[in-house]
């Protein structure tokens, strides 16, 4: 019963795009660690995510760009200009 219930629950959520849906795919796939995501990742908005998934293929520079986020509080416009001025590289 506790099943039926918990399904019917998930097909009343609305409101996710095909591009959103594949992102939370990525991400999920990308970042299989719970802790690391719980930690880290919980501590930036969902487009800083995607823009570290869309523009860096590189776990290690993606995960050196997602702390520098953190610790420096960049705003989305600041972490695509450090990424497409390539300070990781610097």
């Amino acid at each position: 019963m506790q099943s039926t219930v918990n399904s019917y629950a998930y097909t009343q959520i609305t409101g996710f795009s095909v591009r959103n849906l594949k992102y939370m795919r990525k991400f999920a796939e990308e970042f299989p660690d719970f802790e690391f995501v719980q930690t880290l990742s919980a501590q930036i908005t969902w487009s800083h995510t995607v823009a570290l998934m869309e523009k860096i293929s590189d776990t290690s520079e993606r995960v050196w760009y997602l702390n520098k986020s953190i610790e420096n509080g960049w705003s989305l416009n600041v972490l695509i200009h450090q990424i497409e001025t390539s300070l990781y590289a610097r």
